[in-house]
């Protein structure tokens, strides 16, 4: 009987009146605390790339979704129109001018740099109307001018031009109007006569708009309010403050538009004035709402290609959403009070949504239709059990109901009054896999377990001696992992608690005292899940989420250092894909856990409510939506789509390059060859996403220095410095944070940076060529001043002829070869472009030809024809070469002065003979030392000994080499003697030369 009388009061209740799409506004704001260069906004436009340009009272500004970049800080700009490729048309302190916006270029329209404009009217593509106060100035889309436009009679500020249609214009002043024709240029009356409305103190009548479609002309009086007639001049509504059904919120009308849905908004100094299916909503700023209009003096409507509506004022921008393009569906509820959704559970084709210590409702969101469930309890939390739904709260019996939506019937529980004797409030029921359901309770209810097998009641919150089992009274918050343990959270506690299956004893966890946080935890447990695999997710009103693994006991702590918006979050839920949903007061977000990255949401992604109403997240596990409850609002929505929608909609571009100071931005003109100082560059990458721009990331890399990809994650900007000579290109991408998908830069940006002069292959070809043309100057020089003395001295001249027959050699042997190699690899550096070996190998082989040259001029030097000067010429050339190839050196020279004559051929043969045994010992004995003896006696004695690995003199090879071979030739030129042998600890060379 009591189920029968409870079904039929049911249907007598009153059905709650629902909207599937309310009308509340909540706007995007954006002023100079964002980067917004000035807040007095007079125009908007969109430019063919995407980005939105703000003109203001001080400057203009461009916006790409993550940044203002403030193009001109100074001058009054308005009349922003988007006329082409990177070209903007704009008045500027009442001047015409086109702004180049890649090149950030300001031009002046010569062909009106004398007139005075006021306001430009777009009437299409390929026709535009300057408003030059007394007359109408006509162009084409090339802004050549194709006709002038001139009315005689009153002018209030300006004449007014609109369009009727292709072809014709309707132009007037502040009472007479006509029709232009745009075939003929001619003009005709039309019938509309303002007179009519003609009052003694308000005659300042302006033409403001014409829906073509409807075909409405809408004229506004400053005093008197908007008049609304058609075609035919005939008046259809006025509007007016104050009038019944016909009020406005101003008769100061400033901007009008038409939205994609038919709507009209007009803007005024008393806030937006909304028509839609003959219906005016007021839209005005909120005091400590930042999600209402920016201001109520509103200076300019624009509207976006992705149908946003942008909003200038006087205090900023704000923008409001499409809402035809949103993937969040909607249910309001309106009734006598606020409604305060706390908790939501799921039937079959129903939501269950719980109204604050208040009422129950079954929503259909097919419908769209509420009724409330006839429980009586005040409703604190709603749980699915099977196909039953468990009310707890406050009621009169302190007990549980449970209502069975096929039934449509209510039971309640008998045993937990007497046990919540001081409960007021119960605050959990939750059914574990083995059937016991738990129940928990304020005022010290602690725990209330009853077994699904016995019906055998337990109670758990103090020990037999009477010690609390934990620091919580009462707990809301309940999930189960695989081994079947429980693990309870409460509001009012940061401690975790775990129930044991198997030991049925509790623990508590102070994650405070575990490794992986990273700062303190407080403010109690809100949010309790739990993932597939066994990972419990966990989120607290102070320290953001935690991510804990009970079998390894690894904590991980997301907050704001982990990129989350807040450390006060108010709930949690998982999604079908393991992503963690969160509410806070800053918004709804999303971590991805598998990329550990963090999205937020906002009126861009559809959540067109203020975050501190959303008050609970729920999903509903067999339409894999995510449920919000907020304050008269339920939200749902599909994550995977909510997600999609955070890809990248945007091409990426190269903003910039700075080089060395200075910056360039019209860099695709021609091709960029910058000189070898030229070596400090700067590059600028900017991708165009007005709904997504602060969740994307870039990544860069510069062939030419390193194929390796380079992550910037937010940053937009990359710098090189003292890049070397050579040729690059630089190339960048872009995506959103945790996407997969690049979006990659559509030119990548080739450059070279030239070498130095001294660096270049024709430098070092000359350098060769002339040390060779003053060699052989020296040489034939030399020779002349040798035969103009000797030239009766036929024995002397038979000397110098040897001599010029073996310096030729030695020219032909030293410098030949190298002159050759030079060659060849000139010829291969111009043929190739990577030819930085090449020039070593160059300068290399130009090195070894000075100092040959330098030998064959100290060898050719008579006064250089003595022991004294060969031996000081062999220590100084043994100190260098041994000290560059780390080997130890000594000298001992006779005591006597060895300052007698020694002829030039054999002065050279000794230093060659000495040079090559040097040579031969940094080669090929790994010695650390070298002595150099010189004894005077019979002979004079050389001797080089070094403490290397020594020869084998069994080995034919090693005493046949062609350096052994030229000392031994050497030696037998000048009749001296050459021994080579092994010592205790290295080799010993000893040259025996007569005197």
């Amino acid at each position: 009987m009591l189920r029968k009388t409870l079904f039929s009061v049911l249907f007598l209740c009153i059905t709650v009146a629902l909207k599937a799409q309310s009308e509340e506004f909540v706007f995007k704001n954006y002023d100079t605390r964002n980067g917004l260069c000035n807040n007095n906004v007079t125009a908007i436009t969109e430019d063919q790339k995407g980005f939105i340009w703000i003109g203001t009272k001080e400057g203009l500004s461009r916006f790409d979704g993550a940044e203002f970049q403030n193009i001109f800080d100074s001058g009054n700009y308005s009349c922003l129109h988007a006329i082409g490729n990177n070209l903007i048309l704009l008045v500027k302190n009442n001047r015409l001018n086109v702004l180049n916006s890649a090149a950030n270029q300001l031009l002046p329209l010569k062909d009106f740099a004398n007139i005075e404009i006021v306001d430009i009217t777009k009437l299409s593509e390929d026709l535009y109307a300057f408003n030059a106060v007394n007359r109408f100035i006509l162009t084409d889309g090339k802004l050549k001018k194709t006709a002038e436009i001139k009315i005689e009679g009153k002018i209030y500020n300006n004449i007014f031009v609109r369009r009727l249609s292709e072809s014709q214009l309707l132009v007037g002043n502040c009472f007479d109007y006509y029709e232009y024709d745009l075939t003929t240029h001619k003009l005709r009356p039309f019938p509309l006569n303002m007179r009519k409305y003609k009052d003694e103190n308000f005659d300042l009548f302006e033409l403001k708009y014409i829906d073509e479609k409807e075909r409405k002309i809408y004229i506004n009086d400053y005093f008197t309010g908007l008049y609304v007639f058609d075609f035919q001049g005939r008046l259809l509504v006025h509007y007016n403050k104050g009038l019944p059904n016909k009020h406005i919120s101003s008769t100061n009308i400033i901007a009008y538009l038409k939205d994609k849905d038919g709507s009209i908004w007009i803007g005024t100094h008393a806030g937006i004035n909304l028509f839609k299916k003959g219906q005016n909503r007021i839209i005005r700023h909120q005091k400590e709402n930042d999600l209402s209009l920016k201001a109520n003096i509103i200076t300019s409507l624009f509207l976006d290609r992705n149908s946003n509506v942008w909003i200038g004022t006087n205090q900023g921008i704000s923008v409001y959403k499409n809402k035809l393009n949103s993937k969040v569906n909607k249910i309001s509820f309106t009734g006598n009070h606020d409604y305060f959704f706390n908790t939501i559970a799921f039937g079959n084709h129903t939501v269950f949504v719980g109204d604050y210590l208040n009422q129950v409702l079954s929503v259909n969101p097919e419908n769209n239709k509420a009724i409330p469930v006839n429980c009586r309890t005040k409703v604190w939390g709603l749980y699915n059990f099977d196909d039953k739904i468990v009310i707890t709260g406050h009621n009169a019996v302190k007990e549980v109901e449970t209502y069975f939506p096929n039934t449509n019937t209510i039971e309640q529980t008998h045993f937990l009054k007497t046990i919540y004797a001081k409960t007021d409030l119960v605050t959990l029921a939750y059914q574990h896999s083995n059937g016991d359901v738990w129940y928990s309770g304020n005022a010290g209810g602690g725990f209330v377990r009853r077994k699904a097998n016995s019906n055998e009641v337990i109670t758990y919150y103090k020990d037999k001696n009477g010690k609390p089992l934990f620091k919580s009274s009462y707990y809301a918050l309940a999930v189960e992992d695989s081994d079947k343990n429980l693990w309870f959270g409460v509001n009012r506690s940061e401690l975790l608690l775990q129930w044991n299956y198997k030991t049925n004893r509790f623990k508590e966890i102070d994650f405070n005292r575990q490794n992986g946080t990273n700062m303190p935890i407080f403010g109690g447990v809100t949010g309790l899940e739990i993932a597939e695999d066994n990972i419990i997710w966990a989120s607290f009103e102070g320290g953001g989420i935690i991510k804990f693994n009970p079998k390894t006991n690894a904590v991980k702590q997301y907050s704001l250092a982990n990129g989350l918006n807040t450390n006060i979050i108010n709930d949690i839920e998982l999604d079908h894909r393991g992503r963690v949903w969160m509410l806070s007061n800053e918004g709804i977000g999303c971590l991805d856990p598998k990329t550990e990255r963090f999205f937020l949401m906002d009126i861009w992604d559809g959540f067109f409510d203020n975050p501190v109403n959303y008050n609970v997240l729920k999903r509903n596990p067999k339409t894999q939506t995510m449920w919000i409850g907020a304050i008269n609002n339920l939200y749902y929505f599909n994550p995977d789509e909510i997600l999609k929608s955070k890809k990248n909609k945007t091409n990426l571009y190269l903003d910039y390059l700075i080089v060395n100071d200075r910056k360039i931005t019209d860099f695709y003109s021609k091709p960029l060859h910058f000189q070898p100082d030229e070596n400090n560059m700067e590059f600028k990458m900017v991708a165009v996403d007005i709904e997504n721009g602060k969740n994307l990331e870039y990544s860069y890399k510069l062939d030419g220095l390193n194929k390796k990809w380079y992550n910037l994650n937010a940053t937009r900007t990359v710098l090189f410095q003292r890049l070397e000579a050579g040729t690059y290109t630089f190339n960048a991408r872009v995506r959103s944070k945790g996407s997969k998908d690049w979006i990659y830069l559509a030119n990548p940006l080739p450059f070279t940076i030239a070498n130095y002069w001294y660096e270049t292959w024709w430098f070092f070809t000359l350098l060769t060529v002339g040390l060779l043309f003053l060699m052989f100057r020296i040489v034939s020089s030399y020779f002349d001043r040798k035969l103009e003395k000797q030239q009766n001295e036929i024995e002397k001249q038979k000397l110098i002829e040897e001599e010029r027959k073996r310096i030729a050699k030695d020219m032909h042997d030293d410098l030949g070869s190298g002159l050759t190699k030079i060659t060849y690899l000139s010829q291969m550096a111009l043929q190739k472009e990577d030819n930085k070996s090449l020039l070593s190998g160059i300068k290399n082989t130009s090195t070894e030809l000075v100092e040959s040259m330098s030998e064959i001029i100290w060898a050719m030097k008579e006064e250089n024809n003595s022991w004294e000067e060969l031996l000081s010429y062999i220590k100084l050339y043994a100190q260098e070469y041994c000290e560059s190839n780390n080997l130890n050196v000594t000298f001992t020279f006779p005591d006597e002065e060895m300052n007698f004559k020694i002829i030039g051929e054999t002065r050279r043969h000794i230093f060659l003979s000495v040079k090559e045994c040097l040579h031969n010992i940094v080669k090929h004995a790994e010695a650390k030392n070298v002595a150099i003896k010189i004894q005077k006696n019979n002979y004079i004695n050389i001797t080089i000994q070094d403490d290397g690995k020594g020869i084998n003199p069994g080995n034919e090879k090693s005493l046949g080499g062609n350096g052994l071979k030229n000392i031994r030739q050497r030696m037998e030129k000048i009749n001296a003697q050459f021994e080579i042998k092994n010592n205790n600890n290295g080799t010993s060379v000893s040259l025996k030369i007569p005197y």
